[in-house]
């Protein structure tokens, strides 16, 4: 099963709304692209507790959208509860700011 939802605007709240709808379904890959006619999308709906709900519904995640929201613990969370048995993800493939992926590196 392969899921592949592009969007070209994730400002609205119906995105937001659509966006939590997916992320509770269940999938083996789960790809959110924007559309290539914009130059930057932006994902902020993608938090902490929705990457946890995704972690365990979908094997595979994967977006050129820049998540905004999310932190180095965030990631270090997401990081370790890919490390627990009972979760799905596996691979998990995200746009973070540079001052995010220096403090990951730095924590984690």
């Amino acid at each position: 099963d392969k899921m592949f939802i592009a969007i070209d605007d994730a400002s609205n709240g119906q995105v937001t709304r659509i966006i939590e709808a997916l992320f509770s379904f269940n999938t083996d890959c789960m790809i959110v692209d924007k559309d290539p006619l914009i130059n930057r999308l932006v994902l902020p709906q993608l938090d902490l507790s929705t990457l946890l709900n995704l972690a365990q519904n979908v094997r595979c995640f994967s977006t050129n959208a820049t998540c905004t929201s999310l932190t180095a613990q965030d990631l270090c969370t997401l990081r370790q509860a890919m490390l627990e048995d009972n979760c799905k993800l596996k691979t998990f493939c995200a746009l973070i700011d540079e001052a995010t992926r220096n403090s990951f590196i730095e924590k984690c």
